[in-house]
């Protein structure tokens, strides 16, 4: 049972400062602080002070973190110290009032030290009075901080329990039962005064040197000795049992460290093929014990319980040889003939000889490169196993110049070597002259898809237009801006297509043509395609020409118009038979509404007339003025009309099979005279009438009298 109004100091100590799992600090202390209202004044003070001593020794850090968990009877606010200035006020912050639970304080320091379950290093430090009558509470606190205790030591983590004042023998219950248990280490200090010592163990490597040159075992020299901080003058810590952990490893293993004094050993180890320049030794040290002298508790702090020591690796006598040489193996390829980006096979060989009179001790390894335009396709890094020369395979991919061939450099450099052997050269440098790859083929394809109606664009050549849709497939890499190019036929005036680039895959492509057709018949055609330009990294296959049939139009036919309008019938009238009558006609293209200039045609008159204006040939749409005139031999009525007909035909001057010809009819009527008599007979009557009529009405008006005469005379008479 824990006796009331005793001040204790309760620690633990688990040495070591790395962490045996990455994330947790190497030294975990936690400082359980009693802040009740008993421990006002010299008590408080004293666990301040001694607190302050503590981190002073060894000053917080992350990876010594000191915890302070004040409590009464619950805990306060917990700080994280991780430097003395944290500490120094969170301490500064401790003032007692309240009651005591002790169990309250213990649970927060079991809570504490599970929050780092890897930590090699923890400390729990419980300042206290002991006045606290829950005695159950504390025991049952205590055996499950016993519990953690014998976990981490089934994980190879040390513990110890340190009472640092025990007035009158106080607390004797919880001492014994700690100590019965096993699991912790425990020191009583009684009533004496915790006095902590920082504790630094050092081991330096002074001279390491090969068994012989064909061994993998080195003998090491070793110097060991402990650095101690803050111990009394005439106080004598007791040694440290220093051992080697490296695995294998034989000779003076186990070593005592004295303080101040350097104590030399040696040891035998095994080194790894794979050491590189350096092979990592670790030792481990033993617990620190402690040292009770003139009313002191001298408590020694190890600053960690393991040492990692790197010792060189000394060179060998002689140097390996390397020789290596490069030629191609296979046939390279293109990868991206577009951007001459290739992937080219060679056949590397590469002979490592150890020196004269030495065995091979090991594998060699050594990366393989290029320069900026190559890289390697293959894996960089090869390793030489036996000391026999290596042939293998390496792949690289980069860019080809525009030459027939290319010279490709390459570098190896020695990556791996056995413990202590030198390569002479570290570095050879060569080159691989590689032909130019084969030419990727590259397929086009076509399918013909529709022909569009033909139509006359220039009859007098016989030329019309049409348009074909043509699916062009390629199966392959192009240049960027590939035209479509045709061989085109004799009688193919022009080709044009939409678009008129060609890229990879599959496209549409319409062919605008303008050819000389038969009108009224099939008309067949084949355009034989040429492949652009690709350069020497693509080779186009000869594709196969594009046939195409079309049906030729009907041909235009030109005729005489007159007003606007073609007649079949041009009708005259004249008086005279003897006088030319004009008639004023055009050349037109039937059922064509766009006039067409330039083409000229020819108007022949027929017989029965007597033709002028018909000698000279007139373009299209331009009006052109004919005279026609009846023969002298042609007899006219007196009395009737006289009709006479005659043909008219208009053909084109030039040989086109687009252009044909009609024939029209012109009719002349000459009226007869007696119509134009008997008229202008009939016409005189009449104004002779008129004219009398009109005499004797204005007499008349102007006569009145003499009218009135005259009649009352006629009266008188009858």
């Amino acid at each position: 049972m824990i006796g009331y109004r005793d001040f204790i100091v309760l620690g633990v100590i688990l040495a070591g400062l790395t962490s045996s799992w990455a994330g947790d600090p190497a030294l975990v202390r936690v400082v359980l602080l009693d802040t009740s209202g008993s421990m006002e004044g010299e008590r408080l003070n004293a666990a301040k002070s001694e607190l302050l001593e503590l981190g002073r020794t060894l000053p917080p850090s992350t990876d010594h973190p000191l915890i302070v968990v004040p409590f009464t009877d619950r805990v306060g606010k917990v700080a994280v110290c991780t430097d003395m200035k944290s500490l120094e006020a969170c301490l500064n912050d401790a003032k007692a009032s309240g009651g005591t639970k002790i169990a309250s304080g213990l649970a927060r320091a079991l809570q504490e030290i599970q929050n780092y379950p890897t930590c090699r290093h923890a400390s729990v430090f419980l300042y206290t009075d002991g006045e606290d009558r829950d005695g159950e509470g504390i025991r049952q606190q205590e055996e499950l901080l016993d519990g953690l205790f014998a976990d981490r030591e089934k994980r190879g983590l040390h513990q110890s329990v340190i009472f640092c004042k025990r007035w009158q023998k106080a607390n004797s219950s919880l001492l014994k039962q700690i100590i019965d248990r096993g699991h912790a280490r425990v020191l009583d200090a009684g009533e004496s005064r915790l006095r902590p010592v920082s504790v630094r163990p050092q081991v330096a490597c002074l001279r390491s040197r090969w068994l012989n040159d064909s061994s993998l075992l080195l003998d090491v020299d070793f110097t060991a000795k402990l650095v101690v901080t803050g111990l009394p003058k005439g106080v004598a810590l007791p040694g440290l049992k220093l051992s080697c952990g490296y695995s294998c490893a034989s000779g003076d293993l186990a070593t005592e460290l004295v303080v101040g004094k350097d104590t030399p050993f040696r040891v035998r180890i095994p080194v790894p093929l794979d050491a590189g320049k350096s092979v990592p030794v670790k030792f481990n040290i033993g617990d620190a014990r402690e040292v009770l002298a003139d009313k002191e508790l001298v408590l020694p702090q190890l600053t960690c319980d393991q040492l990692v020591v790197e010792v060189p690796i000394p060179p060998r006598g002689g140097r390996y040889s390397f020789q290596a040489s490069a030629a191609p193996s296979g046939v390279p390829e293109w990868l991206d003939p577009l951007g001459r980006r290739a992937r080219v096979p060679l056949e590397l060989t590469v002979t490592i000889q150890p020196p004269q009179g030495q065995t091979w001790l090991g594998p060699v390894r050594f990366q393989v490169s290029s320069s900026k335009h190559w890289g390697l396709a293959s894996p960089s890094f090869l390793t030489i196993e036996e000391g026999k020369p290596l042939r293998t395979k390496i792949v690289l991919e980069g860019l080809f110049m525009d030459r027939a061939r290319t010279s490709i450099p390459l570098e190896l450099k020695v990556a791996g070597v056995p413990p202590g052997v030198n390569v002479s050269p570290e570095l050879v440098a060569m080159s691989a002259d590689v032909p130019l790859p084969p030419p990727t083929v590259v397929h086009i394809e076509h399918q013909l898809r529709s022909v569009g109606p033909a139509h006359w664009t220039h009859p007098a050549q016989s030329i019309a237009s049409f348009v074909a849709e043509v699916e062009l497939r390629v199966s392959g890499p192009l240049p960027p801006e590939s035209e479509v190019l045709v061989h085109t036929p004799g009688r193919v005036r022009s080709v044009r297509f939409q678009p008129n680039v060609i890229r990879s895959g599959t496209q549409s492509i319409r062919l605008s043509i303008d050819a000389e057709l038969v009108p009224k018949q099939l008309n067949s055609f084949v355009f034989d395609l040429i492949p652009p330009k690709t350069g020497d990294a693509i080779q186009i296959a000869s594709p196969a020409p594009i046939r195409l049939d079309v049906h030729g139009p009907t041909p235009l036919q030109v005729a005489l118009s007159q007003d606007g309008i073609v007649h079949p019938l041009f009708q005259r009238r004249t008086r005279d038979a003897q006088q030319p009558v004009r008639l004023r006609v055009t050349p037109v293209l039937l059922d064509v509404d766009d006039a067409r200039m330039g083409i000229p045609v020819a108007i022949i008159g027929g017989e029965g007339f007597i033709w002028s204006g018909t000698e000279k040939a007139v373009e299209l749409n331009d009006v052109r003025d004919l005279y026609v005139t009846l023969p002298s031999d042609v007899e006219t009525s007196f009395f009737r009309d006289t009709v006479w007909d005659a043909d008219v035909r208009v053909q084109p001057s030039v040989a086109s099979a687009a252009l044909v010809g009609s024939t029209q009819t012109v009719r002349l009527r000459v009226e007869a005279p007696f119509k134009r008599y008997l008229f202008y007979g009939a016409g005189f009557i009449c104004a002779s009438l008129a004219l009398w009529f009109l005499t004797r009405t204005v007499y008349r008006i102007l006569s009145p009298g003499e009218h009135r005469k005259n009649k009352a005379f006629r009266m008188r008479s009858t």
